[in-house]
């Protein structure tokens, strides 16, 4: 037997023949060497290399992701469109509606409302004119339901005795608001006195009034005869309320001419238009 002992390069295979040997593994040290042994700008190509294609993938990711909101925008800004045309289109519709039951509610009341007006009989010789003043009438007042339903809290404000103004009194229209006016606050005309305040009619006529009657009681009212280019004025307005309580009026003017006779002003005869309470108004 032999004794000696081995050669330690005989025995054991040289590492490098064998990473020769062996391809796979070979190539794995050489790719080793390279990348850590030879030159470290290898390694920045690599880092480098590897960034590029990060981004380019992340460039491409963001842009199919920026298309993907862009549809989105898009659709949504489509969806607002559609949405305010729809929106509109049933404010519009509404607005008929509001504005067609308006119109309909409107004509309604005016169809079925009251209308009061006045009736004032043919002159009756008072007194016959002498050196001093004309001739004196009288006439009966009553007043008369024309329309449909029945008016309430009915009150006339009428002077019994007419005033002296120019020709042209009842031609102008601020003038005869101003006189109207003052009949709410019972004085026929602005320089009356405390003492010559109107008389209220309506406390001897009738609140309330049927439709198509006409009031039993009648009163009298008195006017005189043109003198001096001065003519005698009745004025006077009716205050009523109807079935739905809103608040309608007539107002009159008239004056006397020869024989008694009574003409239409041009202004101070008018009636109410018809009010449309808001819809929330409480009744």
């Amino acid at each position: 037997m032999d004794d000696s002992v081995p050669d330690p390069q005989e025995t054991e295979p040289n590492r490098s023949t064998n990473h020769k040997d062996n391809p796979t593994t070979s190539m794995r040290f050489r790719v080793w060497d390279w990348l850590f042994k030879t030159n470290s700008n290898h390694v920045i190509a690599l880092a480098t290399v590897v960034a590029a294609g990060a981004a380019i993938f992340y460039t491409h990711y963001a842009a199919a992701q920026l298309a993907v909101i862009r549809d989105q925008l898009g659709a949504a800004i489509e969806y607002n469109r559609l949405t305010k045309i729809a929106a509109d289109a049933a404010k519009s519709a509404a607005d008929t509606a509001a504005e067609t039951l308006r119109q309909s509610t409107q004509q309604f009341r005016l169809d079925q409302r009251p209308w009061v007006e006045i009736e004032i009989g043919e002159p009756t010789l008072k007194s016959g004119a002498d050196g001093t003043f004309p001739s004196q009438y009288k006439y009966s007042f009553g007043i008369k339901n024309t329309g449909k339903t029945t008016a309430f809290d009915i009150s006339c404000r009428v002077p019994r005795q007419g005033f002296s103004a120019g020709q042209f009194f009842g031609d102008n229209p601020v003038t005869m608001a101003g006189e109207q006016t003052m009949l709410l606050r019972e004085r026929p005309f602005a320089g009356a006195s405390e003492t010559d305040k109107v008389t209220l009619l309506s406390k001897r006529m009738p609140k309330v009034l049927g439709p198509g009657t006409t009031s039993l009681t009648t009163l009298e009212v008195f006017g005189q005869s043109p003198k001096n280019g001065m003519f005698n004025y009745l004025t006077g307005r009716i205050d009523y309320t109807d079935a739905f309580s809103e608040k309608h009026w007539t107002s009159f003017c008239f004056f006397v001419d020869a024989g008694g006779i009574l003409r239409y002003c041009r202004e101070g005869n008018d009636k109410d238009r018809n009010y449309e309470p808001s819809p929330n108004q409480k009744r």
